[in-house]
């Protein structure tokens, strides 16, 4: 290999440590905020639940006729809401397992690629292995970027499902407490 070369590839896995420390960053980042939304979710349903017999000692005090009925729908929102967040942590848990997978395979084409271009003569006495590999993970990559979208999605529809739980609770237990 010529001086050159082996100067390009140096640059080219400095440039893709770079990125890579980038990107590793925004998704730690993103991991983060995931983790407070769904603690938040976790805090919110969990303390109103907890709140509710008090809520309804003070309909009692108010009125002694009032039915501990009055107070189910609000403390079944409030169950669902922590059952939603449960499940938006689990589901996030699963999209982070297969995006860790998907991320292997893209580093290893990525690998490939870069051998291809930067050592032609290494690449060429092992191009079948190389070609072989690469047509055999192309439809996982493929099905595996469609599991971490669907995973995503389906986490964040349980985690927003969860704060729209919460607030349907408040509405009723609301309306119990003010309305009696």
């Amino acid at each position: 290999m010529r001086e050159e070369q082996k100067i390009v590839i140096e640059r080219t896995e400095k440039a893709l440590d770079r990125n890579n420390a980038r990107y590793i960053a925004c998704m730690q980042h993103s991991a983060s905020y995931g983790m407070l939304a769904v603690r938040s979710a976790f805090i919110l349903n969990g303390a109103a639940l907890f709140a509710l017999p008090p809520v309804y000692i003070s309909l009692l005090r108010e009125a002694p006729q009032q039915e501990p009925s009055l107070l189910y729908l609000p403390a079944t929102m409030f169950v669902l809401g922590i059952v939603f967040a449960a499940l938006c942590a689990g589901g996030a848990y699963i999209n982070f397992q297969i995006g860790a997978l998907s991320e292997r395979f893209e580093k290893n084409t990525e690998s490939i690629n870069i051998i291809k271009y930067n050592d032609n003569q290494y690449y060429e006495r092992n191009e079948k292995i190389y070609d072989d590999y690469i047509k055999e993970i192309q439809p996982s990559i493929a099905k595996i970027s469609r599991w971490v979208t669907g995973t995503a999605w389906v986490s964040l529809l349980f985690g927003i499902l969860s704060f729209v739980l919460f607030f349907i609770g408040c509405y009723f237990a609301g309306g119990a407490l003010f309305y009696t």
